[in-house]
């Protein structure tokens, strides 16, 4: 036997626990949403340094911003803007969906 552990055998604990699967899924969302930023940013071909000259801070901050699990509505506001666009809240129920309107700013 070579040590090694099939990933079957690995994740097994985490499907048979449902709060650990939960725990599991809650970090999965975290990380799709924190590499959603990056993709954005680089899919528009925009480097973090060019980024960071728009919304007046350092490339570490944009840095910390695309690797934070929680940020503020108006930081990813502001990321979103300093990019072009624009950005839309919605929620979404099992029946509707309703957008949200965002706080204006001074």
């Amino acid at each position: 036997m070579s040590g090694h552990k099939s990933f079957k055998n690995l994740s097994a604990p985490i499907d048979a626990d449902p709060e650990r699967r939960a725990r599991v899924k809650r970090i999965s969302r975290e990380y799709d949403a924190i590499l959603a930023l990056a993709d954005l940013r680089e899919s528009l071909g925009v480097t973090q340094t060019e980024l960071a000259k728009v919304l007046e801070v350092s490339q570490p901050r944009v840095s910390s911003l695309e690797h934070k699990e929680d940020i503020y509505l108006s930081t990813l506001e502001n990321y979103v803007e300093a990019l072009g666009g624009h950005l839309k809240l919605e929620a979404v129920f099992e029946d509707r969906s309703i957008e949200l309107t965002l706080p204006q700013r001074g």
